[in-house]
């Protein structure tokens, strides 16, 4: 598929979800190759200013190409990120993760928090951990925790999902965990796609 095709892809979704509020222009801005997920592949992102519901003028951005296209706010976020926030969202959606409100985290879940946290930033005062959301995958549990290390505030992720640590204390949890997904599967993809060494005769 090419960048035209996404294009016109692009528009078409935007005029089935959005009707009358659909934007006339759309600004091509990155396109990215490969197959991350499973039944997903070459991909375009646009930008484009719209009102929605009953939100004022904003800009927005729209994923389109080889998936399931989908548009999302603005958020102040570069392509690149974007890129990877459509790839966490589509793995959640496909794998039926979903927010779950009757969690507790014990004391030793916390615990672990916060060792993790010395690992990165060791000496510095951990402050004021709290749950912003929790979200479960099968039997297992993703936490997004606020914190604040060494006077800053920040988010961490958990429990069951591979560590991290963000300073877009402005973004949504669930953006935060769906754009650590979408890292998370990308940097997946481009090891699979590596050669292996043992292609190559020992030194």
């Amino acid at each position: 598929m090419t960048t035209e095709t996404h294009e016109q892809q692009a528009r078409d979704f935007l005029t089935q979800q959005l009707q009358t509020n659909a934007p006339k222009e759309i600004t091509h801005v990155a396109s990215f190759a490969g197959e991350p997920l499973e039944n997903e592949g070459d991909m375009s992102l646009f930008r484009f200013n719209a009102r929605i519901g009953n939100d004022e003028q904003a800009e927005y951005w729209v994923v389109s190409g080889q998936t399931q296209p989908n548009y999302y706010p603005d958020w102040d976020l570069p392509a690149d990120d974007v890129y990877s926030l459509h790839l966490g969202t589509r793995f959640m959606l496909v794998m039926e993760i979903a927010i779950v409100h009757d969690v507790d985290v014990t004391k030793e879940q916390r615990a672990a928090i916060t060792t993790f946290i010395e690992t990165v930033a060791p000496g510095e005062t951990v402050a004021e951990l709290a749950t912003a959301a929790i979200f479960r995958a099968g039997d297992d549990l993703l936490g997004v925790f606020r914190a604040t290390i060494a006077g800053e505030n920040v988010y961490i992720l958990g429990l069951d999902c591979p560590p991290g640590i963000y300073r877009d204390v402005h973004l949504p949890p669930h953006v935060i965990l769906r754009r650590h997904l979408g890292k998370l599967i990308r940097i997946e993809a481009e090891q699979d796609a590596a050669p292996s060494r043992r292609n190559y005769p020992p030194a």
